[in-house]
């Protein structure tokens, strides 16, 4: 999770570096490069994020909703995010809020993921 927040970081240096370059005139091959970066950061990041999302969702799935090893991590490192960085991962905190969501409208009483539900909405 560190690692997308330094990505998304990197990701807003090098869109900062993109429009300085514009406003400066560069070169079309400095302008170029720095777009290829931003691109390339971009897939890696978006690639990463699906995958922490998969590990999280299925975690809980696999327990039915009750906390696993993956989803405790998950918590863990919420908890001790800063705001700004937890706002730099909000596309996954979305996707597994989302998820958690549909399971715990599925389910009936005692269901695990309604607690969840409830821990997620503090993020």
């Amino acid at each position: 999770m560190n690692d997308l927040v330094a990505m998304s970081s990197d990701m807003y240096q090098i869109k900062k570096q993109a429009v300085q370059a514009k406003k400066s005139k560069a070169k079309a091959d400095v302008t170029s490069s720095i777009v290829e970066d931003y691109q390339l950061l971009g897939n890696d990041r978006d690639r990463d994020a699906k995958t922490l999302v998969k590990v999280i969702t299925q975690d809980l799935d696999n327990n039915d909703g009750r906390t696993g090893v993956f989803y405790s991590a998950y918590l863990r490192n919420l908890k001790a995010m800063s705001k700004s960085d937890r706002g730099s991962i909000r596309d996954v905190i979305n996707a597994v809020e989302t998820f958690v969501k549909s399971e715990a409208n599925g389910g009936g009483k005692g269901n695990s993921f309604k607690t969840r539900l409830d821990e997620l909405k503090k993020f």
